[in-house]
């Protein structure tokens, strides 16, 4: 039932949407790129340092000098361009990002790689060291005033588009947290317990959603020229703080399952003898023996010691693994004793008989009691899975 719940309810507030396969490629092969043009300028470097103080008072080598700078600055242009790809992929893998804000942003990064390439084949029309000292400069000022604001405003657009993404299915978990709730009102369940949870989780998106806004607004502050790091990395901080606050929602939800499955869980005491029918899944587990009639359902019977006696008529697809015999398109009657049971019935007009000491779980439609209770006293079945323990008289 665990699972159920967690698929159902706990995957709407995940951090992170889906990436398609072909995207995260995309995205670590401009990766594998990045880091090895950085490998590449860290040699470039190294060797224009090597030669530069080989031949420091040699103006007659100058022009070694300047071949050696020449494929330094080659070497940062390519860390540039491999940068900017890096981003081009994350813009293009991003889920949160809508297909006119990809564009608009990749423009921009098309037009700086094209700026780059221009750059870069200038490179071998230098002839001397105010050459090189000019182009580093055109370089340099390219990136700090233009490139690292767009790289910073992209990732801030990034960031928050994904925040809106957790808070939108953070909400949606909180409509179906309501949906639980009535689920219980109309079985005659106390739910203030649910409805506090309840409460508190949507007091923590509520703050993700402020600190959200602030970082939005924090980021707008960022500059057009200059340092914009500085406040792209206090917005950052301020999201954080919202990551915070999604943690504390996730574990408020993890107690409201806890505390649901507490309330439509069903222990029975008695006589130790079980009889439930209807439509849906049933599973007895333990010592004792075990009663099934079922149609157009799947029958899963599990011997650890190989010593139950089991018996089955009626109609199926026999599939034996190991301890594990399942029967596909049950229609019939099943017998199993024994010790350390486990039987499993997924279909429709059950009719269950189980009696021994171990533990039932009925989920679906349908009534159940004991001989203690009597069928005039028979109960529902829970709706979303319910947990029985048998123990003999």
């Amino acid at each position: 039932m665990k699972r159920k719940i967690i698929t159902g309810l706990i995957l709407l507030v995940l951090f992170m949407s889906a990436v398609p396969q072909a995207m995260a490629m995309k995205v670590g092969d401009a990766q594998s790129e990045y880091k090895q043009s950085r490998e590449q300028y860290k040699q470039a470097t190294a060797d224009f340092r090597s030669i530069r103080q080989s031949m420091k008072g040699n103006a007659a080598d100058a022009d070694s000098i300047v071949d050696s700078a020449k494929d330094l600055l080659r070497a940062v242009i390519d860390v540039a361009r491999a940068h900017l790809n890096l981003l081009a992929a994350r813009v293009e893998a991003s889920p949160v990002l809508s297909d006119s804000e990809k564009a608009e942003l990749l423009d921009d990064i098309n037009d700086y790689l094209a700026w780059y390439d221009d750059k870069y084949a200038e490179i071998d029309d230098i002839e001397d060291v105010i050459g090189i000292r000019d182009a580093w400069r055109e370089i340099r000022d390219k990136w700090h005033d233009d490139v690292l604001v767009t790289m910073a405003q992209t990732a801030a657009q990034i960031l928050n588009s994904k925040v809106d993404d957790m808070i939108e299915r953070a909400e949606d978990a909180s409509m179906r947290m309501d949906e639980f709730i009535v689920r219980a009102e109309e079985r005659g369940l106390d739910t203030e317990r649910l409805e506090e949870l309840r409460d508190e989780y949507d007091d923590s998106i509520a703050s993700a959603k402020e600190k959200n806004e602030e970082a939005r607004d924090k980021f707008d502050e960022i500059p057009t020229s200059g340092t914009p790091l500085g406040t792209y990395h206090e917005g950052r901080q301020i999201l954080s703080e919202a990551r915070e606050d999604f943690r504390e929602a996730f574990q408020t939800l993890r107690q409201f399952i806890q505390e649901f499955r507490s309330l439509v869980s069903t222990h029975v005491r008695g006589t130790g003898t079980l009889y439930a029918q209807g439509d849906g899944e049933a599973m007895v587990k333990g010592d004792g023996y075990i009663e099934i009639k079922a149609a157009k359902g799947k029958l899963t019977i599990v011997d650890p010691g190989k010593d139950a006696d089991i018996t089955v008529t009626g109609e199926g697809t026999k599939k034996e693994t190991g301890d594990r015999t399942v029967y596909e398109g049950f229609d019939g009657y099943a017998r199993v004793s024994g010790p350390n049971i486990h039987v499993r019935i997924e279909g429709t007009d059950i009719d269950l008989e189980a009696s021994g000491t171990g533990v039932a779980m009925l989920k679906g439609s349908g009534t159940y009691w004991t001989e203690s209770m009597g069928q005039d006293d028979a109960k529902q079945w829970p709706v979303q899975g319910g947990r029985l323990t048998l123990k003999k008289a």
